[in-house]
């Protein structure tokens, strides 16, 4: 049976909750990168279509070009709805997993298994 002393339990928490703040300032840094990586890309079609209108490419240039960009941006997008998407961390379900582990051992030792 995992058997844990509190002290050891209230370091490997501690270790959890610092890894969160440091996943979650990382995840956060992504999600500035990309959203300006979508705005990039936004200028860059909206530049593609200027020069469409001004004649300085043709139609066939155009459509590849822009389909390119396109599929850029949807890939931007859906990384960003996975940053921004709530989701559990590996050190909450950690910490979750030492509570869990800590009431089951204490239940056990006072009999009481509910």
């Amino acid at each position: 049976m995992l058997s844990l002393r509190d002290d050891e339990v209230e370091s490997l928490k501690t270790l959890a909750i610092t890894q969160r703040s440091e996943w979650a300032a990382r995840r956060e840094e992504e999600r500035q990168t990309v959203e300006l990586s979508l705005g990039r890309t936004d200028e860059r079609l909206m530049r593609l279509t200027d020069a469409l209108l001004d004649d300085l490419l043709d139609q066939e240039l155009f459509e590849n070009r822009k389909r390119s960009l396109l599929l850029e941006r949807k890939a931007l997008r859906e990384r960003l709805e996975g940053l921004t998407a709530t989701h559990q961390s590996a050190s909450a379900k950690l910490i979750e997993f030492l509570e869990l582990a800590k009431r089951a051992s204490l239940s056990y030792r006072s009999g009481n298994l509910y």
